[in-house]
């Protein structure tokens, strides 16, 4: 018995077929015409026969210029697209986009592959493919991965392609490097602090406006026999989140620290970040870190807030749209993650964190250059923006359920700090951090490791 998928991929190839046999029906009738067409040519005589070429080329002309745009000659063309972008049940995003897409050219077929949610593995498994050199056309690319694969030579220059205008010159100049754009601008992040309204109310519990404060309030909670917060250490990435507490103190001390790392001018085992770690890790002994954190998935932690067991997230859009479609019997409130101590003023952090990429080595560029063109219309991006609840960098589309951010995207905004470092370095910070959080590793060994990563780059 065939699957869904099979029989849904069965309909789209008869669906093809039928139109080829429509198309060429239809061009046998042009060309044929009727009895007193026939007549006519042979009666007009040089003259009609002049027209009737002029009139054939013409058509040629546009079936090749068609033809280019699908592949040519009715032929399939198949375009690999590795991403961990999609919806909570990868059943409508990206799927409803991809479908669009090949019904707009029925002959280029999309094959999506999703990599892990676990950043280490997501990385580990492109640079694998990268490497490769083959079966890949278009790829997500992270933020810290823009710099390292453009230098390496895996990204075709994306310059001066005309659908890069549906974006803001600002997210342009966010996401070039080199002087170029590699990376088309396609998801925008904003942190926060997503809280239950309903059990805020209940309890009359104030949202925070300072990091002293929002440990006092998961003090508060606490004391209720609730979860103050979910997070998922367990995935690895999402230890960034919690991070973000205390790794942009660097950032907002000194606005170009991560560049003078990677020129080897600072270094994170200096005593700036010395001090950070000390006190992150006296933050993970604090009521706002569960010690059910190591062995709790992102998703497990998504789900222990959808449910009523913990009061609050720190996380991104990301998290909201994905409960939101699930579906919640309570409302959703959002308030600045507490970057700022007893007395600073509040920061946001906001940026352009995903980006998508042709590959240098694609052997059809051009389709994949079209993908990347219908990614960037309006209705593309309201598809991912309603499917998978993030903000997209297509200028003028926004999504209803993603109004409970605009205050924060009102703050002066730090960019992600994970953004600025090294991928390699990134990665090892997670494993040292989670090193931490279970007591198998001290901060400086922590930033000893970091360090090392880093002069690997």
């Amino acid at each position: 018995m065939e699957s869904g998928a099979e029989m849904r991929e069965n309909m789209k190839r008869t669906t093809r077929m039928c139109m080829a046999i429509a198309m060429a029906l239809s061009l046998l009738t042009g060309c044929g015409g009727s009895p007193a067409t026939e007549q006519n040519v042979k009666t007009e005589g040089k003259n009609a026969q002049s027209n009737q070429q002029e009139d054939s080329k013409t058509a040629d002309n546009q079936e090749t210029e068609d033809a280019a745009k699908t592949a040519g000659n009715g032929e399939v063309v198949e375009l690999n697209y590795y991403t961990w972008i999609g919806s909570a049940d990868k059943n409508s995003y990206p799927n409803n986009m991809i479908e669009a897409f090949e019904e707009k050219y029925p002959n280029i077929k999309v094959n999506v592959e999703y990599g892990s949610q676990n950043v280490d593995e997501y990385l580990q498994m492109q640079k694998v493919k990268l490497l490769s050199g083959k079966n890949l056309d278009i790829t997500t690319l992270r933020a810290e991965s823009r710099q390292p694969y453009t230098d390496a030579g895996y990204l075709l220059d994306l310059s001066g392609q005309e659908f890069l205008n549906a974006y803001k010159q600002e997210f342009l100049d966010v996401v070039a490097t080199n002087g170029s754009v590699y990376c088309m601008p396609y998801g925008m992040d904003v942190m926060g602090v997503i809280y239950n309204k309903q059990m805020f109310e209940e309890h009359n519990w104030e949202i925070p406006d300072s990091y002293e404060a929002y440990l006092e309030l998961c003090d508060t909670i606490t004391a209720e026999g609730i979860m103050p917060a979910a997070q998922g250490y367990k995935d690895s990435w999402p230890m960034a989140m919690d991070l973000d507490l205390f790794m942009n103190r660097a950032v907002t001390a000194d606005p170009d620290i991560y560049q003078k790392i990677d020129s080897g001018e600072a270094k994170y085992t200096d005593e700036m970040f010395q001090e950070i770690f000390r006190d992150m890790n006296d933050y993970f002994k604090t009521s706002a870190v569960d010690s059910s954190f190591i062995g709790m998935t992102y998703d497990q932690a998504c789900s222990a807030f959808a449910t009523g067991q913990a009061a609050m997230m720190i996380h991104g859009e990301w998290a909201l749209g994905g409960m939101q479609n699930a579906g919640l019997d309570f409302e959703i409130g959002v308030f600045p993650v507490p970057l700022n101590r007893e007395g600073e003023a509040q920061r946001g952090i906001a940026a352009v964190t995903t980006t998508q990429a042709v590959t240098s080595f694609s052997e059809h560029p051009e389709e994949a250059l079209l993908f990347l063109e219908f990614m960037s219309t309006p209705e593309a991006g309201k598809m991912f923006v309603e499917s998978s609840g993030n903000f997209s960098a297509v200028s003028d589309v926004q999504a209803d359920a993603m109004d409970a951010w605009q205050d924060l995207l009102k703050l002066p905004s730090a960019d992600f700090y994970t953004d600025m470092m090294y991928a390699g370095a990134c990665s090892e910070m997670y494993k040292a951090t989670q090193m931490m959080f279970i007591g198998e590793m001290t901060p400086e060994e922590a930033l000893e490791d970091i360090q090392k990563a880093q002069e690997q780059k």
